[in-house]
């Protein structure tokens, strides 16, 4: 495989994707087991989206020495890329755990878990994620498919409101 990998970035009015072959991805992928439902596929490609599933692939290639480059597509307004299917939030590449069903982050949902059976949600102080979120001063919008940040985030607000 070529150390120079060169990329067309896919951008719109709004939003921007990485085009990634299928086949190039399941070679060069190291670490990555979600892709989230932001990002979109064709037959053949995947189109990661650049505010996490982008960045994340690129850092993979990064840290297996694979330099890469960009060729910039200007979609205009309305990229055909947001016609294709979305990536299921459950799509995981088990090539590299050795195990094709494995649950995603499996142990930031027992922790989640853990956090919903205390008695959060009979607090006076409870907050929805979305609220949570939105406390912070994100874009529920903007933030919702990142769970790690989220769980982040409610654990930040859960820590600041036991000790009042």
């Amino acid at each position: 495989m070529s150390k120079h990998l060169i990329f067309d970035f896919h951008q719109d009015g709004g939003h921007a994707w990485l085009k990634v072959s299928k086949k190039l991805f399941n070679k060069t992928n190291a670490s990555i087991e979600h892709i989230s439902q932001f990002s979109y596929e064709d037959k053949n490609n995947y189109y990661l989206e650049e505010d996490c599933d982008a960045t994340m692939y690129l850092n993979n290639l990064k840290e297996q020495g694979i330099k890469y480059s960009f060729v910039n597509i200007d979609d205009g307004d309305y990229s055909p890329i947001r016609y294709l299917s979305s990536i299921s939030t459950t799509l995981t590449f088990g090539a590299f755990t050795g195990n094709y069903n494995k649950p995603i982050q499996q142990e930031l949902f027992n922790k989640v878990q853990m956090s919903k059976n205390n008695n959060w949600k009979t607090s006076i102080y409870y907050l929805s994620d979305k609220e949570i979120v939105q406390y912070y001063g994100q874009i529920w919008e903007n933030v919702k498919h990142l769970r790690v940040y989220i769980y982040e985030l409610r654990e930040k607000y859960i820590k600041e409101v036991s000790n009042v």
